[in-house]
């Protein structure tokens, strides 16, 4: 927060929208990680255009079963309390191995509540060395995560934004998310392996296909 605020008294704040990722504390436990969202939103919320709350993330010892439905209905009722008008808009990171039971119940709460879409998904948890764990993305994650955007797309009757994440390396790879039903492209891996000319080889691959 004291980053962005230097920033943006420095006027070297970006002309497009920032979006804020927020997690709870590896530090803190799960009876108390509603109040660590509330506070890490509400220190940014002057700051971002949007937010996602990241309830996925395999690096986070127990924050994935915030996914469950009794825990995200706390978490998204706590955040828009703290969440006035003109309220930002709010997302979900979900985790891509999930079952179809699972990801109906977070429809379920997502289209009754104070959210505004999904981010569709997270790495995949995979066992790493000397007992860690960690996640896997890039190409090894693209199916699921296109599978997990059909079925919220086909579920929420398109009545929720889906972010498309997980694999996303060409325009062809941002083209299946797109006809899947993705409103919007996350990229991480493709931008790390791609370079600086990532984003416009995908914008301008997506324009030619529809020359």
């Amino acid at each position: 927060a004291r980053r962005l605020a230097r920033r943006r008294a420095e006027h070297r704040w970006p002309n497009f929208p920032v979006g804020v990722n927020v997690g709870k504390s590896r530090q803190t436990d799960l009876d108390r990680a509603t109040g660590d969202y509330v506070r890490a939103f509400s220190l940014l919320r002057a700051y971002g255009d949007f937010f996602v709350l990241n309830l996925s993330s395999p690096n986070t010892p127990g924050l994935r079963s915030l996914q469950q439905e009794t825990h995200l209905r706390t978490l998204l009722e706590a955040v828009a309390a703290a969440n006035p008008s003109p309220a930002k808009p709010i997302l979900v990171k979900i985790a891509p191995d999930l079952g179809e039971k699972e990801l109906g119940k977070i429809l379920e709460v997502v289209l009754s509540g104070s959210c505004d879409g999904l981010v569709a998904t997270n790495t995949l948890p995979t066992p790493g060395p000397r007992g860690l764990v960690g996640g896997l993305s890039g190409r090894p994650l693209s199916e699921r995560s296109t599978e997990v955007i059909r079925f919220l797309v086909r579920e929420s009757a398109g009545r929720l934004p889906i972010v498309a994440a997980g694999g996303i390396f060409d325009p062809a790879d941002a083209q299946e998310k797109l006809d899947a039903g993705a409103s919007l492209l996350e990229a991480y891996t493709g931008f790390v392996f791609r370079g600086p000319s990532f984003a416009r080889t995908i914008s301008q691959g997506l324009l030619r296909g529809r020359d």
